[in-house]
């Protein structure tokens, strides 16, 4: 009883944040995500390994997925009308460049990829101080495995950029993964 004590008292003063079971906190809520419930609340919260063990996890992967920051976080599968076994949303808080290319890096090291790639864009991706964001270092070697298979033409990053400059944060970009990769 002391023991069941102590526990309780430690993890509510010192391990109130899951950093000592971080990893059994994320493996359960992404497989209450993958069951079809919605998860909120979640303090100090790791996005991106989540995002990585959604992709590890899912058992058919999804035909779309969208990536972007807190502002598109809210996109969902019956507003595309799209099935939710065929869509995923991958978007992060304060989501940079480096976060999406990891994540699609994750899913090419599954050996899989999804058709079509939705992409919240906003200004503050492509800043070069939020560039230097290491919040996307959990995922880090998915970004690199996935840098080798990108092409040499970078016009559509140049186009993208130049679209979120003129129309602000309120256009999305839909494209074709085959197109890029």
């Amino acid at each position: 009883m002391i023991a069941y004590t102590a526990l309780s008292l430690f993890n509510y003063t010192i391990d109130s944040a899951c950093m000592y079971s971080q990893a059994q906190v994320l493996e359960r809520i992404t497989d209450s995500v993958l069951s079809g419930k919605i998860i909120a609340g979640q303090p100090f919260f790791q996005f991106r390994l989540f995002q990585k063990l959604i992709i590890k996890k899912k058992k058919i992967p999804p035909h779309t997925i969208a990536l972007g920051s807190s502002r598109t976080m809210e996109l969902r599968s019956s507003y595309l009308g799209l099935d939710e076994e065929s869509f995923f949303n991958h978007s992060l808080p304060s989501a940079i460049l480096n976060d999406f290319i990891a994540i699609l890096g994750c899913y090419k090291k599954r050996g899989v990829f999804p058709h079509t790639v939705i992409i919240g864009i906003d200004p503050d991706i492509f800043d070069a101080v939020i560039g230097t964001d290491r919040r996307w270092v959990p995922i880090a070697s998915e970004y690199y495995h996935l840098l080798p298979y990108i092409k040499e033409d970078t016009s559509k990053i140049t186009w993208w950029y130049e679209l979120a400059k003129a129309k602000g944060s309120k256009h999305h970009v839909i494209f074709e993964v085959s197109s890029f990769i």
